[in-house]
C-alpha cells in the first residue's frame, strides 16, 4: 500500500497535478485526526465509566472502590520478598523484622 501510494505521489509530481496531491494530503490528515479524536473518546468514555463504578463503590463503604483494582496487601505473613526460604510478617504498611522458616 505505501509503494503504490509513493508511486502515485512522485507520479503526479512529476506530472504537475499539485492541487489533486494538496487535495488528497489534506483528506488523508482529516481522517486520520477524525479516527485518532473517535478512538480517544471512547478510550475516555471507558476510563469515566470506571472512575464513576469505583466512586460508587467507595460511597458504599466497599474498599474496591477507594484503592480501585489493586488493593494494598492485607497485614499477615508472607514470603519474604528477599529470602524465598523464609515468611516475613507485613504490618500493612512496611515488612518487620520478624521472619520465620517456611
Amino acid at each position: 500500500m505505501t509503494a503504490v501510494a509513493l508511486t502515485t505521489v512522485a507520479w503526479w509530481l512529476w506530472q504537475g497535478w499539485y492541487e489533486p496531491l494538496v487535495l488528497t494530503g489534506a483528506l488523508v490528515v482529516l481522517v486520520v485526526v477524525s479516527r485518532r479524536r473517535k478512538a480517544a473518546a471512547i478510550r475516555d468514555a471507558g476510563l469515566t465509566a470506571r472512575a464513576e463504578y469505583e466512586h460508587r463503590l467507595s460511597l458504599a463503604g466497599d474498599p474496591r472502590g477507594m484503592f480501585g483494582r489493586y488493593p494494598p496487601v492485607q497485614a499477615g505473613w508472607h514470603p519474604d520478598p528477599w529470602n524465598p526460604r523464609l515468611m516475613r510478617y507485613f504490618d500493612g504498611a512496611v515488612w518487620t523484622t520478624h521472619s520465620v522458616w517456611r
